[in-house]
């Protein structure tokens, strides 16, 4: 320090750059700032590293701190400096957004098209044991009939990225809609299995669409406060379009070609949705990277309970206007950064995982696993729709819990008990299959089953027996016979000579003593799946991307989640039969793939749960890392986010439950709670994680 000089003055020199005269300094407003973010990083660094030594900082750089009991509560002056009569101009804090009714409005309406998205693939359950016996269709057929809709999801998910970004958000939607509606039409008019299959194929375009526009557009127009409760309920709606599927497939499963009941009247709430998307405004990040402030401005006042969102639309601002300067994303941008290459690691990861622990399998042959399990055609079907019940319920809870316990934590706890539910389910099969009544007169033509582990081997009992499209087994007669569907629906038994004798005849099922404890494994798999696993995958890929690559990665997880779909829907009838890996082996293989999860994501899965989606980047930094497009200023204040989130993450960074404050406390109050709960708000330095938010990308 020059002799002469003061400390105050020193330090307002130091922080500012400038020179000061009389103790004076000035500093542009970082909202009228060009170079806004830069502004903001280096106030934020430079205020940090000088709290103790210099008092006066704030007030150099044209800010001031009021608080007590060593808080701060950090204001800008509208004009870069200070005079006694000039009010200053306080930024919002994000946790003091407050969201609106039209958000709320808005997620219900766009999320019709995860109802539309659960119902499409839920309904194939129910609907496959009628469509299989009406146009006698083969096992690998119907294993079409199940992954084409998967396949179509890869191709709408892939390609919906580009759209996205050139078109918007809303658009696309608009455009899921419509095919949502011709793809319903088609299958319930489908005379063939090949217009079935086409119909599928369709539907599965506009999943693809939707599933990755549709929690990209809700994240980005809610507030963080509640962004993952509306991603959450967006994912509430699929498993409540799987409830209502196995409901409808239930009504209709005594009606002759129910199935076309079931399949068509999914374009009932696809034109509707068409109509409701009209009304809704376009994503106010979108908006802003397309040079429209203005109307971004207004959809976020539409949006919001307050008018009062100046903080958020320039954080928006900084955001874009960060990566104006980056071309356009290409698929190799999801590499050339550590910390992105790290987020698109673990996204993808997610995506896979949630799919190979069997999900979809459930979902998607529910049915046919009851049937296998011991229960009739309309059983099946309607235990199928009861007990998808049991992941709507889940996904309930994991949305009062996500923002008290966090993404991390649901996606550990919903892990381990998904593990262990798969587990259950096939004990529920070994134990039925060791229990199955023996086989005491064998047909010829029925006598040896072949596995491609252990090669042929002789029919036993009667679940090895059924495996047989050609063969069924007779419990009045201990026999493995040659037999069709149409004996089952008799009920009688054939003999030798062709006649019938009384007495049940099972094509396709055996009678086991174990069937309700593969019922009451499923119920808690499906409840625990939804409790973490059904939801936070999409929640915090919709999260974790900076902007400039944010549509081109979720265009790619999307994608993922669906290989790893169609992976498990083209295979499950193949490797669950007593040719491979049987019921039971399938289901362990699938508690084995989430064991492996589990253990990978306890040490890579941060948690998200209230950091701002653009200080995100930060919690995949690591030292040594290399920022494209950052000076080493800009790379040490992220290393400072990063650690500063590091030490925070499994905590409550903000608490916004009514007790957090006394019920008098007026929005300053409120503001130094949050400052209080966010990483660095202790009254040692200043909480600038969710005041002075910057682009980490």
């Amino acid at each position: 320090m020059q002799p002469g000089k003061t400390l105050q003055t020193h330090c307002a020199e130091e922080i500012t750059g400038s020179q000061s005269s009389g103790g004076s300094s000035h500093l542009a407003s970082p909202l009228s700032s060009p170079n806004r973010r830069r502004l903001l990083l280096l106030q934020q660094s430079r205020a940090r590293s000088h709290q103790d030594a210099c008092p006066s900082t704030r007030s150099a750089m044209g800010m001031t701190s009021e608080g007590d009991e060593g808080q701060d509560e950090i204001l800008f002056h509208p004009h870069g400096k200070q005079t006694e009569n000039t009010p200053f101009f306080r930024l919002q804090s994000p946790k003091e957004v407050q969201a609106g009714f039209y958000i709320f409005l808005l997620t219900g309406i766009c999320a019709v098209s995860s109802l539309l998205f659960g119902y499409d693939t839920g309904v194939v359950s129910g609907a496959l044991l009628s469509i299989r016996n009406d146009l006698q269709l083969s096992e690998w057929e119907q294993e079409l009939i199940v992954s084409i809709t998967t396949i179509g999801a890869v191709v709408g998910s892939l390609s919906g990225g580009f759209l996205t970004e050139r078109a918007g958000r809303r658009p696309v939607i608009l455009l899921s809609s419509v095919i949502f509606t011709l793809g319903a039409v088609v299958m319930g008019a489908a005379p063939s299995f090949f217009l079935l299959t086409l119909g599928r194929a369709v539907i599965g375009l506009a999943i693809g669409f939707s599933s990755m526009t549709v929690p990209v557009y809700i994240a980005e127009a809610a507030p963080s406060s509640i962004r993952g409760r509306l991603v959450t309920i967006n994912c509430i709606f699929i498993t409540g379009g799987q409830f209502v599927a196995g409901m409808v497939d239930g009504g209709f499963a005594e009606v002759p070609g129910g199935w076309r009941y079931m399949l068509g009247v999914a374009a009932i709430p696809a034109a509707l949705q068409f109509i409701g998307v009209l009304y809704l405004p376009e994503s106010p990040r979108w908006l802003v990277a397309r040079g429209r402030v203005n109307d971004a401005k207004g959809v976020l006042k539409r949006l919001r309970a307050s008018e009062d969102i100046a903080f958020e639309l320039a954080e928006i601002e900084d955001d874009v206007a960060a990566t104006a300067s980056l071309p356009r994303a290409r698929m190799r941008d999801l590499c050339a950064s550590p910390p992105i290459r790290r987020a698109v690691t673990l996204g993808c990861g997610l995506m896979l995982l949630q799919q190979l622990s069997g999900i979809n399998t459930v979902m998607y042959y529910s049915a046919s696993i009851y049937n296998m399990a011991g229960f009739s055609d309309t059983t099946s079907i309607w235990l199928a729709g009861f007990t998808a019940l049991a992941q709507f319920v889940g996904m309930l809870t994991n949305m009062s819990l996500v923002e008290r316990w966090g993404r991390r934590t649901l996606v550990l706890t919903s892990l381990s008990l998904v593990t262990l539910s798969l587990v259950a389910i096939g004990a529920s099969f070994y134990l039925a299959m060791a229990s199955s009544q023996p086989v005491g007169v064998v047909d010829p033509s029925c006598a040896r089953v072949h596995n491609v582990f252990v090669g042929s081997f002789p029919v036993t009992t009667c679940f090895q027996c059924v495996e047989s499209a050609s063969c069924g087994f007779c419990p009045a007669l201990g026999a493995c016979l040659p037999g069709n569907k149409t004996m089952d629906s008799l009920g009688t038994c054939p003999v030798g000579d062709g006649t019938g004798v009384a007495g049940p005849w099972a094509y396709t099922v055996c009678e086991n003593p174990y069937g309700y404890m593969s019922v009451a494994s499923m119920v808690l798999y499906l409840f625990t799946f939804g409790l973490g696993m059904g939801a936070m995958p999409w929640t915090i890929c919709a999260e974790i991307f900076p902007l400039h690559v944010r549509s081109l990665a979720n265009s790619l997880t999307t994608s993922v989640n669906w290989l790893g779909n169609v992976i498990i829907s083209a295979t499950f009838l193949t490797i669950a039969s007593p040719h491979v890996l049987t019921q039971y082996g399938a289901f362990w293989m699938y508690a084995v793939i989430a064991l492996s999860g589990l253990i990978g994501l306890a040490f890579t899965l941060p948690e998200t749960k209230g950091v701002p989606l653009e200080e995100i980047e930060a919690l995949f930094v690591k030292p040594g890392d290399r920022i494209r497009g950052m000076d080493e200023v800009e790379e040490g204040v992220l290393r400072g986010r990063s650690r500063d989130w590091g030490e925070e993450e499994g905590a409550s960074r903000v608490t916004d439950s009514p007790s957090s404050s006394s019920p008098s406390s007026g929005p300053r109050e409120s503001y130094r709670h949050a400052a209080r709960s966010t990483p660095g708000g202790d009254g040692k330095r200043p909480g600038g994680g969710e005041l002075l938010s910057y682009h980490m990308g």
